[in-house]
């Protein structure tokens, strides 16, 4: 009995040794395998810097969603706030933000040589006028501005046919309020499109509240704008009044959610006031009312 009990002990001792080892073997596993994924996630975090430094959480960062056909817009939510903050003037910090904000060439081209003053883009003597009702935080805005506006400017824009009056407004709560205060702002500069351009393009998850200083100087030196004067012009009464105003003007006309679109032009009116047109059924509007009745 105690030569057997003699003999198994190696062998015991064995097998724990093997055991070690196996054990050795998967911790050593799990630790590269633990570095390789923390790898790739360095690497997609890489990608998305340029994002994550100069938009909020929930920003889409790159190709423009489909057209939206629901006019509704969505309420706020809490508070975000990951952009990268900039100077207040036109200094380093500016000009960082400008290198790092997603879509400014994009919007710059888009927007390339055609005339704008304050609300209006395209020809001040155009004999049709698009008045657009929009606010900065409607997704389906987003939706709009980034997957139709292009056919609208080449359709009807670009040609003199029309032109379009945007009209920025606030539905959606506090949040959308500072929106629409830095757009009259930027509109006090002549710059109002390519900021809410480039708002549209970088926007927000709806649920957030993510109009901070911060996020409004980077959309407002993306745009060109003096940033000084426009965080002076964002607290001044009268680009408040401005936004109020715009409101009074949709709510006037009885409109029916954002984006909301009215053609107008020598042969009358055609009122969008329920869900939302495709930049083709705008361009038919605009021919429609292009000419007075029984004109050539």
């Amino acid at each position: 009995m105690a030569q057997k009990s003699t003999s198994r002990q190696p062998r015991r001792g064995l097998l724990l040794i093997g055991a070690l080892g196996v054990a050795v073997v998967v911790a050593v596993a799990l630790i590269v395998a633990s570095q390789l994924s923390a790898g790739d996630e360095e690497t997609a975090d890489d990608r998305a810097a340029a994002v994550s430094a100069a938009a909020p959480d929930g920003a889409p960062a790159a190709s423009a969603p489909a057209a939206s056909t629901d006019g509704a817009g969505t309420q706020p939510g809490t508070a975000s706030d990951a952009v990268a903050s900039p100077d207040t003037t036109t200094g380093a910090g500016a000009t960082t933000a400008a290198s790092t904000l997603p879509h400014v060439e994009e919007v710059q081209t888009m927007l390339a040589g055609i005339p704008q003053q304050g609300t209006i883009l395209g020809d001040p003597n155009a004999p049709v006028t698009i008045i657009e009702f929009a606010d900065l935080r409607c997704p389906a805005c987003r939706s709009w501005e980034t997957g139709e506006l292009q056919t609208l400017l080449d359709g009807a824009i670009k040609p003199g046919k029309a032109r379009l009056d945007l009209q920025i407004i606030s539905i959606l709560g506090p949040d959308s309020d500072r929106a629409a205060a830095g757009a009259w702002a930027a509109e006090a500069q002549n710059r109002l499109w390519p900021f809410a351009m480039l708002w549209y393009y970088n926007q927000g998850n709806e649920s957030d509240e993510y109009a901070t200083d911060d996020y409004q100087r980077a959309i407002a030196v993306g745009a060109g704008l003096d940033v000084a004067r426009f965080d002076a012009d964002r607290a001044d009464q009268a680009t408040a009044a401005k936004a109020a105003k715009a409101l009074d003007d949709a709510r006037s006309v009885g409109f029916g959610g954002t984006p909301t679109f009215i053609v107008t032009g020598p042969g009358g009116a055609v009122p969008f006031l329920e869900g939302v047109p495709t930049a083709e059924t705008l361009v038919e509007a605009v021919d429609q009312v292009s000419t007075a009745a029984g004109g050539s």
